[in-house]
């Protein structure tokens, strides 16, 4: 009886949390993308900063973040999505700016001179 209760309860909690699981994926790969790039910018000579490391998790969060909603609304599920948000999160700064020169293509930012 005690054995029900539990496979309930985490049927149940496996209900819940189902839909916020991938987001949760994606903040982790993206913080481990952040810990990536810190060592990789230590190995490279560049002194460990908490500010520099800060602003690291920052953009490599929020380049996951906006490569988990493109994968979303492409209907990419599963591993790919997850390869793509940990490749996009590690590459931070140059994927953004990647995402940046693809608006400006797609909107036609930047053609008027």
């Amino acid at each position: 009886m005690h054995d029900r209760d539990t496979s309930a309860f985490l049927a149940s909690l496996l209900d819940v949390l189902r839909p916020v699981l991938p987001w949760l994926s994606t903040l982790f790969l993206s913080s481990l993308a952040t810990a990536a790039q810190v060592a990789q910018k230590i190995r490279a000579g560049e002194p460990w900063s908490p500010r520099n490391a800060l602003l690291d998790l920052i953009v490599c969060t929020f380049v996951g973040l906006i490569t988990h909603m493109m994968c979303e609304t492409a209907g990419m599920d599963g591993m790919t999505r997850s390869l793509l948000v940990a490749i996009s999160a590690h590459m931070g700064t140059r994927a953004l700016g990647q995402y940046e020169r693809f608006r400006d293509r797609i909107f036609g930012v930047g053609d008027k001179q």
